[in-house]
């Protein structure tokens, strides 16, 4: 990092929520045939609710992804079925993950099959590129989690807990046609999928209120809170606008926007802490233009009522990939 900059502050990794790959894991459900048709293989990954096996659908020959609750509990099973019917409401969107189907297994858990995808995390693209990404990709991907993000909040879905690791980036070779939203960019052509609505909260598939987030609660993952859920207030939209700034910030420049080093800081950053200073390019670094910078901190207002909406965010970025293209 140059002197010149200012201070860049990176993640510590106790409060990085990752999917955990267990290799070599025990894994109770290999081989198994869920619902007469989805033969279970290896573990993917784990989430806080459910754990994610590689699996095939025997009736069509195709894969898919099998999500299982992973403990038998009365309020994560009526989250699990939640979350399936709030994806089911999103099944149009291209940049939503596809359910393909749910059941149970022969001991009562729930299972929800979905879509193989085959790509990355934006948390991995965030740990490998470093803020060195290809601008027009990073407006292309921000684009397309708008798109998600615009469709559910139509719908009176919101995510809750939007952050890198719940950002799959389909590998090219995967894609059967190129998406309608533009050309190619020179770092290959993004699919993105928004992933994990375990506690999204929706209008229309409201819990039982014996299920619902207790009052004094907090959902979500603690580097991605917005302040007012922090308050303990309920989340809307600009929740989730919330995070989506966090996540341009870390895309743009490979650091995160506060410089924390407990959950405690990090709580109180949030809360009351202004974002760092936008990062000097260098080596690896990008230029971004003026209007993106101010974006990524209009999203980070601690004010719910003074962040864009998502349909402005996006407007905003087609603008921004706009100026890019003419050399800005």
């Amino acid at each position: 990092m140059m002197r010149s900059t200012p201070a860049v502050s990176t993640l510590p990794p106790e409060l990085a929520e990752t999917a955990q790959v267990a290799a070599g894991a025990p894994n109770p459900h290999e081989g198994l045939v869920l619902g007469g048709r989805f033969r279970v293989g290896a573990l993917l990954g784990e989430g806080g609710m459910g754990v994610v096996y590689d699996a095939v659908d025997l009736v069509l020959d195709r894969p898919v992804a099998v999500k299982v609750l992973r403990t038998f509990d009365a309020t994560y099973d009526a989250r699990f079925f939640t979350e399936a019917k709030i994806i089911a409401q999103l099944s149009s969107n291209p940049h939503v993950v596809t359910i393909y189907d749910l059941g149970r297994t022969n001991e009562g858990q729930p299972f929800l099959v979905m879509e193989r995808l085959a790509g990355r995390t934006l948390r991995s693209i965030i740990e490998t590129s470093r803020g060195g990404s290809s601008r027009t990709w990073v407006c292309e991907v921000g684009s397309q989690i708008c798109a998600a993000l615009f469709d559910a909040h139509t719908k009176g879905v919101v995510h809750r807990d939007l952050k890198p690791e719940n950002v799959f980036v389909l590998e090219m070779s995967t894609l059967p046609t190129r998406p309608r939203t533009r050309r190619s960019s020179p770092a290959g052509y993004p699919l993105t999928k928004v992933l994990d609505f375990g506690i999204a909260r929706s209008e229309s598939v409201p819990l039982p209120p014996e299920h619902a987030t207790k009052a004094g609660s907090v959902p979500g993952t603690p580097a991605y809170l917005a302040p007012e859920v922090i308050r303990g207030e309920q989340a809307t939209p600009a929740a989730d606008v919330y995070a989506l700034g966090i996540i341009f910030y870390e895309l743009a420049t490979g650091a995160f926007p506060y410089k924390v080093e407990t959950p405690f800081q990090m709580i109180l950053a949030h809360a009351s802490g202004q974002p760092l200073p936008w990062p000097e390019p260098d080596a690896s670094r990008r230029v971004y233009p003026p209007a993106f910078r101010t974006l990524v901190y209009a999203a980070l207002e601690k004010s719910p009522a003074a962040r864009p909406t998502i349909k402005e965010i996006w407007a905003t970025l087609a603008e921004v990939e706009a100026t890019i293209e003419a050399g800005g």
